[in-house]
């Protein structure tokens, strides 16, 4: 496991903090690494990052550079500084969005901003650094379930020319507006995604490996195109995208289930091999330590060997890092017993068949929070590894899932879910389809954990489950026979664990992830 940090080349050069790397050190930061090239300028001189550079290798830091490329909406930086520099290179375009409304402090991504990008990645390695990673600004739109790009009328124009189509900004908007599922929109999504992946591939000259910080809940209709990253860029590290940067938004059990969600969907299409955490507090001090800690628990019981703690431009005090190193030496041992070990989820849950059906981003917690080995599956991801499938809400199951629902032994549809697909429920085809008259999140969280429970007791399962207890997920390593066992809860948890016909009783502290042995009879 390592551990990483990134910060700006003058706190490193600022001798009233050069206290703070003896204590990210004490921590067990692995690796810094320093803020390069920000949408258009550099963050530090290059000769700043050079002399930075070597007082983190006396440290005995790693050091790598982060860059954010195109540009976030709004000061997603640090929202306390106010001059902070936002603006983009007056040379640059920026991206005009489907109403023709210009996303500020976020670029297109067109030939001088390609060559501009070009020029400081091979500034900057040439200066003695070859790892980059690329923030999650590295997109062609922002969260939202729509399809989205640039639509300025040089964007436009050549999608028409490079998909022979007719289309306007208005009609390309129609279209998006009436969720239509047509080629056209297709198409728009790959020209929008071969943007993205176009930039990251020029970027990658000889001597460099890039990162690419996935946006939480990001794909095609952002213009992320995973598969083509990576089929282009083998070597490429991934951080996989977390959504819940405060203790608002995180501290309920089903957020932290969400966060897992959003783990998992990316995991899912990277692989564990390259993947990073975004363990992120943000703004200034709204997630506790005592979260942060725990978020890594959330990484690492999914696999990942990478922590990448941020916080913006500012740094973490003192009491972060303290709880950080009070925590890191269980945090490293877990990690490393675990750490060879594939989790495997032979339950799935539907979240969507593609971008192009601008379904919603968020996917029930449902499974999650029942205690089953689940993660979330699209069906254009062809995964076969299932034994149940749980499809809750209006998810249209077209032809790339009609290709895999037979593999599955059970399919479970909830009440939303079998009024889209009725026709699949009365096709022979489809026998292993049961219905769940009930529509998942509109009853009481407990009564549909026990529902749920209920209606896979009714076959007989070759895979750990709760069957007791909420709140608390599971990850099945069944290469080492176990499962580890994550309270989401912020107080005690009680589950009680079936697998193959034996019973676990296990209680687990607040906040705690416990490995669990699993003995067959």
């Amino acid at each position: 496991m390592k551990i990483h940090y990134p910060l700006q080349a003058e706190v490193v050069l600022d001798p009233e903090r050069g206290e703070w790397l003896s204590t990210m050190k004490r921590a067990g930061v692995d690796k810094i690494w320093l803020h390069g090239y920000f949408y258009g300028h550099m963050a530090s001189s290059l000769a700043q990052l050079c002399m930075a550079k070597e007082v983190l290798e006396r440290f005995d830091f790693e050091v790598g550079v982060i860059n954010v490329p195109l540009g976030h909406p709004g000061n997603a930086l640090n929202p306390d500084d106010p001059d902070l520099e936002l603006a983009l290179p007056p040379s640059w375009r920026c991206r005009i969005d489907r109403h023709g409304d210009p996303v500020y402090y976020c670029a297109d991504i067109e030939d001088r901003m390609v060559a501009d990008s070009v020029a400081a990645v091979t500034a900057i390695r040439d200066a003695g650094f070859a790892d980059i990673f690329m923030d999650d600004d590295m997109r062609q739109g922002n969260w939202d379930r729509e399809i989205q790009g640039c639509f300025c009328e040089s964007c436009v124009e050549a999608f028409n020319r490079t998909w022979q189509r007719n289309e306007t900004r208005e009609s390309l908007s129609g279209r998006i507006e009436n969720r239509e599922i047509s080629e056209v929109l297709r198409e728009w999504m790959s020209f929008q995604s071969n943007k993205v992946t176009s930039l990251m591939t020029a970027m990658a000259v000889p001597g460099v490996r890039l990162g690419f910080m996935t946006m939480p809940d990001g794909d095609e209709r952002h213009g992320i195109d995973i598969t083509a990253i990576q089929s282009n860029l083998p070597d490429c590290m991934f951080r996989v995208g977390e959504h819940l940067y405060n203790d608002r938004d995180f501290g309920t059990a089903s957020s932290k289930a969400l966060e897992l969600n959003s783990i998992l969907k990316h995991l899912n299409r990277v692989g564990r091999e390259n993947s990073y955490s975004e363990t992120t507090c943000f703004p200034y001090r709204a997630l506790s330590a005592a979260n942060l800690v725990y978020k890594a628990k959330l990484a690492i019981s999914a696999g990942i060997p990478n922590l990448m703690l941020m916080s913006g431009t500012y740094v973490y005090e003192d009491d972060y890092w303290q709880a950080w190193g009070d925590h890191v030496r269980e945090l490293r041992e877990m990690e490393e017993a675990l750490s060879l070990y594939e989790r495997v989820y032979p339950v799935h849950v539907a979240y969507g068949t593609h971008g192009l059906y601008q379904e919603p981003l968020h996917s029930t917690t449902l499974p999650t929070l029942s205690g089953l080995p689940v993660k979330p599956v699209r069906g254009c991801e062809k995964d076969a590894g299932g034994e149940v499938l749980l499809v809750f809400g209006d998810y249209t199951l077209d032809e790339d899932w009609e290709q895999v629902l037979p593999v599955y032994k059970r399919v479970i549809l909830d009440a939303r879910a079998f009024a889209a697909n009725s026709d699949k429920v009365s096709h022979q085809k489809y026998s292993n389809i049961q219905v769940w008259d009930h529509s998942v999140g509109t009853g009481d969280a407990g009564a549909e954990i026990r529902d749920l429970r209920a209606l896979l007791a009714l076959t007989e399962w070759n895979f750990p489950m709760l069957t007791e207890g909420t709140n608390i997920a599971l990850f099945w390593l069944p290469a080492c026979s176990g499962v580890i066992l994550l309270n989401l809860e912020e107080t005690s948890g009680f589950c009680r664990l079936a697998y193959r016909g034996r019973k676990h009783e296990v209680t687990l502290p607040p906040m705690s992830c416990k490995w669990i042995p699993l003995l067959e009879t």
